[in-house]
């Protein structure tokens, strides 16, 4: 079943140019603990490596994740011309009526400072004067391919603030894109070709697909395949309620610049006065089983995505 719909025009605005910053800092705290650099940051930091995963970190730009790559193939798309600084992974909070467009610099491109140990990455943004909010994140290796990334949402003002974690990821368009849901799929702008069949909602980005954003209250997953590669999001399967205003657990947004989005939000809360708001996602990469078919509606992928745990 194919269905396409047709919403108001894209809310994002235009994209923006940004360059790359560098700022020379003597000295980076984070938390209880510091670390002392007598020159730029890296950029980017030293890899995070196991397994068939390495994952790049750089704290120049917001603190993003910069390259993840998976038996030696980069999955995320790479900053270029096209992109015009949307690349990479990235944390904002949501919603976005609460910033509009574009994301505040204090989140998405001023440095973070940072400590780095051999499988864990911990840094720490500045607060944004638009939200009152101050960015947290802290990048583990699991091990068997999988990445966590627990993120903080710290209130350091004198008043109540509302928000929800989103993590923004960007990757080539291409592949196939897979989630459950729980309740209909909405676009909040454009038109994008996609099929459903009972709870499973399926777009082939192998294929043209249109523009525009898909929401949904998914089950708290999200995979994408691209090749014999497997990457899947985990992280809260939110109720209706808990979703930030006009947002939703999940979304996937195709524009013009060839990239794919996939996003997920946390539950939209109160954070009080020195307080933090926390959000975790889990990734996991798997390569595909030979006798695996990539293909809308595919029973083998199905039943392995079942076999991973993962809720349909």
């Amino acid at each position: 079943m194919i269905l396409l719909q047709r919403q108001g025009p894209h809310t994002a605005g235009p994209a923006r140019a940004r360059g790359r910053r560098r700022l020379l800092m003597a000295l980076l705290g984070f938390g209880a603990g510091l670390v002392a650099c007598g020159q730029e940051p890296a950029e980017p930091l030293a890899p995070l490596a196991g397994g068939n995963l390495v994952v790049t970190v750089s704290p120049i730009d917001g603190g993003r994740i910069a390259s993840l790559r998976f038996y030696g193939r980069e999955l995320l798309t790479q900053a270029d011309a096209r992109t015009e600084g949307n690349w990479g992974s990235t944390l904002w909070v949501s919603p976005q009526a609460a910033w509009d467009w574009p994301p505040p610099k204090a989140f998405d491109a001023q440095p973070f400072s940072y400590e780095q140990s051999a499988n864990q990455l911990r840094l720490q943004g500045q607060v944004d004067a638009q939200t009152g909010i101050k960015l947290h994140k802290q990048i583990t290796l699991l091990g068997g391919d999988r990445l966590q990334l627990a993120y903080g949402l710290e209130n350091p003002g004198k008043a109540p603030v509302q928000a929800a974690g989103w993590e923004v990821t960007r990757v080539p368009q291409a592949g196939l894109v897979v989630f459950a849901t729980q309740a209909p799929v909405w676009l909040s702008h454009g038109e994008l070709a996609y099929e459903q069949f009972g709870d499973l909602v399926w777009l082939d980005a192998r294929k043209p697909v249109g523009r525009g954003k898909l929401n949904a209250n998914g089950r708290g997953w999200l995979a994408w395949v691209q090749g014999r590669d497997l990457w899947i999001k985990r992280f809260d399967d939110l109720a209706e309620a808990q979703q930030a205003p006009g947002e939703a657990e999940l979304q996937v947004f195709v524009g013009n610049r060839g990239y794919l989005e996939l996003e997920a939000q946390g539950a939209y809360q109160t954070i009080a006065p020195g307080a933090r708001a926390a959000f975790t996602t889990e990734w996991q990469l798997v390569r595909l089983p030979a006798d695996v078919e990539v293909g809308v509606d595919s029973p083998s992928l199905q039943t392995l995505l079942q076999s991973l745990g993962l809720k349909l």
